[in-house]
């Protein structure tokens, strides 16, 4: 666990935005992708949901049927504990939309996925109100459906 901040940080205003900016400073320095994942895997697996994300058996996999257009691939997975949840392989960002994507916010796959586990790391180590507005991240490495 980063110094300074705890799960469920329940300190506001000024304090809170203080501290969180000590945490950032600190931590934003040039390091590798993989020290990137590296420190997120070890932040994982102290919620609730992320546990059954990493934990659960899967009961279906399709192709998600939802409207839109996505920049990645995307899969519904109904888990064997009824959860619905949707998977997007880092790979799936390599189709025409993806790659535009990619190439507009200057990011890689990898980066992609690991912005996404962040921003659930920071909201739950936020606590309520913001862990509810940011949808969970379990990670776990597995072959696209």
């Amino acid at each position: 666990m980063p110094r300074g901040l705890t799960p469920g940080l329940q300190i506001s205003g000024k304090a809170r935005r203080q501290r969180l900016l000590s945490f950032v400073n600190r931590t934003i320095t040039a390091v590798t992708e993989q020290e990137q994942v590296n420190a997120l895997w070890e932040l994982q697996g102290d919620h609730e949901l992320e546990e059954e994300l990493v934990g659960a058996h899967f009961a279906r996999i399709q192709q998600y049927q939802g409207g839109g257009i996505h920049a990645s691939d995307v899969y519904e997975i109904v888990l064997e504990t009824s959860r619905v949840a949707y998977f997007k392989p880092a790979n799936g960002l390599l189709s025409p939309v993806g790659k535009r994507a990619l190439k507009n916010y200057d990011h890689t796959p990898l980066s992609t996925t690991i912005s996404e586990c962040a921003a659930w790391q920071l909201a739950k180590m936020l606590g309520d109100p913001w862990t509810p507005l940011v949808p969970t991240h379990g990670s776990q490495v597995c072959d696209a459906p």
